[in-house]
């Protein structure tokens, strides 16, 4: 299947030596992504392939070149259609498939975009959300912010996708959006006068 054959490609890309985003990312990001793809096709009645090649695929270029992040999602698209071509996919699922990944970085809403779209941008930011961890290395480690920059960023971050996703995909990460929230809450706590 075609889907695995993009996946075993990705995992390989992300294992090279000095892969700036490396298996951490696959195993953080990559995989969760496709996770709640598969879910929320199965809930919405989706293309499984379809999106599970898409969230393989949509980050790819930054994956093989972190200096593309910036364009990774048009990037991406572009690289996933000429992986697409090569295998051999039918040029009207590769069609579908560059259109999940251009559009893929914000969450889209429900009939704004093929059904598969919607899938695959919503569950880019139900992995963000529900993988932190990731993401304060990436905030800290890779964009290389202050702690109080790093923490309004990802505040930001899980707040702004959060509010922007579609209802099933928020019942999923909803106990995991909280969590986050709570991570990132301004510091310091305040603290109650004793008096």
């Amino acid at each position: 299947m075609i889907a695995e054959s993009i996946q075993r490609a990705v995992h390989d890309e992300c294992s090279r030596p000095g892969a700036a985003l490396g298996l951490d990312f696959y195993n953080r990001h990559l995989v969760p992504v496709a996770l709640y793809s598969a879910e929320l096709a199965a809930k919405l009645g989706a293309d499984p392939e379809v999106t599970a090649i898409s969230a393989w695929l949509h980050d790819v270029s930054a994956v093989l070149d972190i200096s593309t992040l910036p364009r990774h999602a048009e990037l991406s698209a572009d690289h996933a259609v000429q992986m697409l071509r090569e295998r051999s996919v039918a040029p009207h699922r590769i069609e579908l498939i560059s259109t999940c990944i251009r559009s893929h970085s914000t969450p889209l809403p429900i009939d704004s975009h093929p059904i598969e779209a919607v899938i695959l941008s919503n569950a880019d930011a139900m992995a963000q959300i529900a993988e932190p961890v990731f993401w304060t290395h990436f905030a800290f480690g890779i964009r290389r912010l202050s702690f109080e920059d790093g923490r309004r960023w990802l505040a930001s971050l899980v707040e702004s996708k959060y509010s922007a996703l579609i209802e099933p995909a928020r019942a999923i990460v909803a106990t995991h959006c909280a969590r986050a929230c709570a991570i990132f809450s301004a510091y310091p706590p305040r603290v109650p006068d004793a008096g």
